[in-house]
């Protein structure tokens, strides 16, 4: 990278130093939540017409990525999930159910606040954020997916078609994302009589970085299309699928079935899965990142499971980004599981019963106070 200029230092009038564009060196690997669709740092307001499934949709999605479980042709990087739900707390709880009822995924990173705030005032901005981060260290990750839904109830008393008041709460939003290393998604509806377009001010379009809208199938009412209208990246994005269906849960005291709305990832053409530039070289095997994730994997269960002991295949089950390239081979994936494992028992970071494992030696942050 050429040196910088001696002469370029701050502005004694704005305070920022300009930057020599020569010197700008390319990020080819972005941090992201979902991989060409929810990039850490960014912006994106989805928005749909009511009854599209917008809460299952993005329910689903958020428990992928608090799960670090690659769906459909997207990629995702395990983060904390903060899923402010203004609307419908419980609503979102039943939508993430079907992800994350079972066992393996009981310490997930996923947290749903059932309420709205004032994105306008910039102390409760402050609060979200000091939040973010105090959940984010309970689970020792390095970046969040934060969802606000609506948008609208996120306005305080202000109007959403002042192009003001969005600009302000945009803005916040990105101070947000910025602050938390985050990717920020606002749910909002669309415009009355217009299922093209999102409801109030024009400067949605204008201030967010990524938009995104629901349309449904018109040969199939159960399949939904997450489809892009504005992204911030050069790549092009296409429509990602969902199958609005159900997950039974049981019976009630009367025998009658209950079950809740379930958002099944279909498959994308468009989001740019990760290849090898060579497709007879092997992809690079990252040790240290399979050896952080099957150690966040115990701390998980120890948060919520002091005394569980788990098995090498209850570990693979729960294995995402470090693992992918084995994930499609079982023998493999146990393999890759238990190298990690006997690197951590040697370390004398886990201990070995039989054929279980326990974390014993990492420090455990007490969060129970942090669930929603």
């Amino acid at each position: 990278m050429p040196a910088k200029p001696s002469f370029i230092s701050e502005f004694e009038i704005i305070g920022v130093e300009a930057q020599h564009a020569p010197s700008y060196a390319p990020d080819l690997d972005p941090k992201y939540a979902v991989k060409g669709l929810l990039n850490i740092g960014e912006v994106s307001v989805l928005y749909g017409a009511p009854g599209l499934g917008k809460t299952a949709i993005t329910a689903a999605t958020c428990a992928h990525v608090a799960t670090g479980k690659d769906f459909a042709d997207c990629l995702t990087q395990k983060s904390c999930v903060i899923y402010f739900a203004a609307e419908d707390g419980p609503g979102v709880h039943k939508r993430a159910y079907p992800y994350l009822s079972t066992p393996a995924f009981s310490g997930a990173p996923f947290y749903v606040v059932p309420a709205g705030f004032d994105l306008t005032n910039s102390t409760t901005v402050s609060k979200v954020i000091n939040f973010v981060k105090t959940v984010m260290a309970a689970h020792e990750l390095d970046q969040a997916l934060i969802v606000f839904d609506t948008l609208n109830r996120m306005l305080g008393v202000c109007d959403e078609n002042s192009s003001t008041v969005i600009g302000s709460v945009l803005a916040s939003a990105g101070r947000i994302a910025a602050e938390t290393n985050a990717a920020v998604l606002m749910i909002h509806h669309t415009g009355k009589g217009n299922s093209s377009t999102p409801r109030g001010s024009s400067a949605i379009e204008g201030n967010a970085d990524n938009l995104y809208y629901l349309a449904r199938s018109k040969e199939d009412d159960k399949l939904v299309f997450w489809k892009p209208q504005k992204t911030k990246s050069a790549a092009e994005a296409k429509a990602l699928a969902f199958r609005i269906g159900s997950h039974p849960v049981g019976r009630d005291k009367d025998g009658v079935e209950v079950s809740f709305p379930k958002a099944v990832p279909q498959g994308a053409t468009g989001f740019t899965k990760t290849e090898s530039a060579n497709d007879n070289r092997k992809p690079k095997v990252d040790t240290n990142s399979r050896i952080e994730e099957v150690s966040q994997i115990l701390i998980e269960e120890r948060r919520v499971n002091p005394t569980r002991t788990l098995k090498s295949p209850e570990i693979a089950e729960r294995t995402g980004t470090a693992f992918r390239d084995v994930k499609d081979n079982r023998d493999s994936l146990l393999k890759a599981v238990k190298r990690a494992l006997h690197t951590l028992v040697a370390d004398g970071k886990v201990e070995k019963k039989d054929d279980s494992f326990r974390l014993i030696k990492t420090l455990i942050i007490d969060h129970d106070d942090l669930r929603a």
